[in-house]
């Protein structure tokens, strides 16, 4: 079940792009926080929140984590990119295709990898690549 939902430094290259949709799966990360602060000032919720969840200096991060295809509908809805890992006579590849006003242009097609596992994941890592450059 694990294989469906993506990684979670593709999850958190999402986040970053703007996904915010309900997903059936969530990872937590830990990481020292940036503020740690006591405070019992109204006005500063925000930090004494972050200082609560503290553990040790130590703060949980929860990521929701999408599926694969889940994340690809979303880059088709927000972005019009299209990814589609294929597989053809026992070669697995990708192709991003964009929609524009109605025209299908191939943006890149990358062939060569050993699953449609890896095909996919890679798939993925170059439409975030191409939202994050643009």
């Amino acid at each position: 079940m694990n294989k469906e939902f993506i990684p979670y430094e593709q999850a958190l290259a999402l986040k970053e792009l703007g996904f915010d949709e309900p997903c059936f799966a969530y990872q937590i990360k830990y990481q020292k926080p940036i503020i740690q602060i006591k405070v019992k000032n109204s006005k500063l919720e925000k930090q004494a929140l972050i200082y609560r969840n503290t553990y040790k200096g130590i703060l949980p991060i929860k990521i929701t984590l999408p599926t694969f295809s889940q994340a690809f509908r979303w880059f088709r809805e927000k972005y019009k990119l299209s990814g589609e890992p294929q597989s053809y006579q026992f070669q697995f590849m990708y192709q991003i295709i964009y929609d524009t006003l109605g025209e299908n242009i191939c943006k890149v097609i990358k062939y060569d990898f050993e699953s449609h596992e890896e095909a996919e994941l890679e798939c993925l890592k170059k439409l975030i690549e191409i939202c994050k450059n643009n």
